[in-house]
Parts: structure tokens; C-alpha cells; sequence
């Protein structure tokens, strides 16, 4: 990404700024299952190509995750109140799930605009994926470099590891609640796909990493 960045941009960091993006995409509430997992993979990377061809000459460089959502928590407790509006509007507006243990499958991406308009950009995804909360573009952080925005962005996208979260932060191993074995053997088999293969596998519990 670093040399996509030079390639476009140069030097000139006030460009590189104007058309580089963070964008995080909340897809869809699926079950911890390979076939669920595998559809849901193919639906984002449609989507990106439908992005792609909207915007003539629009870059997408990212990683998919799967997150393990503990859906009682979430509706029960309500850890987090823009959570619980998320993964409500992704479960078709009722709050009774398939399963209590439920994958968020999502993305994290740079996306470089190439000459397109971020706001352009930033209406065609709340089209695409509409409700509150689903997707978030920022910029680049003002206090870095651009090339140590890109570096910073991506160990955050590429970080390889499973969340069991509750907050819209990456904090959900620091609540205080483990991993079940079913849960935890679903996300080590889905890490472990081939098939599916978007999902690291560094668990958090309680105590310890798994």
C-alpha cells in the first residue's frame, strides 16, 4: 500500500491526505458456521467490486474480519447502545437470534478515491449499506505522517486476531467474560479454513490468550 501511495501521490502529502481513506464496513450478523461465513465473504467481495465500478479507477486494499458477538450481552446488559442498534438493524430489527453466539462479519480497508469525491464515495456506501453505524471513513490521522498513517492502519486491519466483543472498541477481551468451547472451536475452525481463510486466530479469555 505504501508503494500504491507513492505511485499516486509523490511526495505531495496534502493530495496523498485528500484521497486516502479509512473505511470500516459493518456487513452482516451471520452464524458461526463455514457455509454462513463463506456467503458472507463472497456478498462483501461483490459488494467492493460494485464500489470499484461505481468509481472509475477507486482502490480498495483491506481484510475482512469476523467477530464473535455474545448476543444476550449485547441486548441484555447493553454494553454498548450503538452496538445494540447495529447488530439489531443487521438482524432484520428483532433482537431474538438463531444462535446467542453470533459472527459480525465486517471490513476494515484503505481506500484511495484516485481523483473521486470522499463525499461521493462516503453516499454510495450508506446506500449500499444502510442504517446507523455501518460504515465509518475517516481520514488520515493529522498527527502522522501519511506513510506512518498507512503503516499504523494497516497492523490495525492485518492484526489477526478474534474478538469477542461487546463495545464498538477493541476492548471486549477487558469486560471480563471467556469464551465457551463451542465458540471458541467454531472460530479456530473458521480460522483455520482454507476455504473461508479471513479470520486470525488470536482468542482472548478472561485470564489469558488462548
Amino acid at each position: 500500500m505504501l508503494s500504491v501511495h507513492r505511485k499516486l501521490h509523490g511526495t505531495d502529502e496534502l493530495k496523498a491526505r485528500k484521497s486516502i481513506y479509512f473505511v470500516t464496513i459493518l456487513n452482516e450478523l451471520c452464524l458461526l458456521d463455514h457455509g454462513e461465513v463463506e456467503a458472507a465473504l463472497e456478498r462483501g467481495r461483490k459488494a467492493l467490486a460494485s464500489l470499484r465500478r461505481s468509481f472509475d479507477g477507486l482502490l480498495t486494499y483491506g481484510r475482512f474480519e469476523l467477530e464473535a458477538m455474545d448476543m444476550q450481552v449485547i441486548f441484555r446488559d447493553r454494553p454498548c447502545k450503538k452496538k445494540a442498534v447495529v447488530l439489531k438493524g443487521l438482524n432484520g430489527g428483532s433482537e431474538d437470534t438463531p444462535e446467542r453466539v453470533m459472527g459480525l462479519f465486517h471490513l476494515h480497508s484503505l481506500v484511495f478515491l484516485n481523483g473521486h469525491d470522499a463525499e461521493s464515495v462516503r453516499r454510495k456506501l450508506t446506500t449500499m449499506f444502510p442504517g446507523s453505524y455501518r460504515v465509518q471513513m475517516r481520514p488520515l490521522y493529522d498527527e502522522l505522517s501519511v506513510e506512518q498513517s498507512i503503516d499504523n492502519l494497516c497492523r490495525y486491519f492485518l492484526k489477526s486476531k478474534v474478538a469477542y466483543n461487546y463495545t464498538m472498541k477493541t476492548n471486549g477481551d477487558s469486560i471480563g467474560r471467556s469464551f465457551d468451547s463451542k465458540t471458541l472451536t467454531d472460530l479456530v475452525v473458521l480460522g483455520m479454513s482454507n476455504e473461508v481463510g479471513v479470520i486470525g486466530c488470536n482468542v482472548y479469555s478472561k485470564s489469558s490468550v488462548v
